[in-house]
């Protein structure tokens, strides 16, 4: 039978994370050297993710210190307009991602 081009969900549990700026007060966000802080990702939350929709892993770039995060990671799902921030390794996703058949496509029967 031919297959169609539609996965069967396979949802799994992430944690999100909603990266912020860090500031000592309202006018400035640098420490007592005048370097940025970085960004704080402590405000977590399960998402739980049909994993077929994840179109690409890729890491997060803190602006405020200009380099990539090594806690945090952005995923495009299908249907999302927006990133969403995760703290999984890109390894663990990555794992993940690799793992998914075409050979699971759903039959049209």
């Amino acid at each position: 039978m031919a297959k169609i081009p539609i996965f069967t969900p396979d949802f799994r549990t992430f944690t999100q994370v909603y990266p912020y700026v860090q500031t000592e007060n309202e006018l400035a966000a640098r420490d007592t050297s005048g370097k940025l802080l970085p960004m704080s990702y402590n405000r977590t939350a399960d998402i739980y993710i049909d994993v077929t929709k994840i179109i690409s892993v890729g890491e997060f770039f803190d602006t405020q210190l200009n380099e990539f995060s090594n806690e945090c990671r952005s995923l495009i799902v299908s249907g999302v307009a927006i990133p969403i921030y995760v703290t999984d390794t890109y390894a663990s996703i990555k794992t993940i991602l690799d793992s998914i058949d075409c050979n699971d496509l759903c039959s049209d029967s």
